[in-house]
């Protein structure tokens, strides 16, 4: 059972798939893995939000698009995946 809360302070979906922003900066990833946009190193689909863990400095922004994802610090490093 999933039982962390987390609050979030943003999200973005993309066409299968959605991602949360947490108030610490975590991102979080759910839905179609196809492509592997969830950046969660595979591409099997999440019913629940799942930390991306290669992600570990804290995001100012997190964007879905239709088949890809971006990321980017406050210090202005960008991340894509998908």
């Amino acid at each position: 059972m999933y039982s962390t809360q987390v609050r979030a302070v943003a999200i973005s979906a993309g066409q299968q798939h959605s991602l949360v922003l947490s108030d610490e900066g975590a991102p979080y990833a759910f839905g179609s893995g196809f492509g592997g946009k969830l950046g969660l190193g595979d591409q099997l689909p999440r019913a629940l939000p799942t930390r991306i863990e290669a992600l570990s400095e804290p995001l100012a922004v997190l964007e879905a698009g239709s088949h890809h994802s971006l990321a980017a610090t406050a210090a202005g490093r960008v991340y894509s995946f998908g």
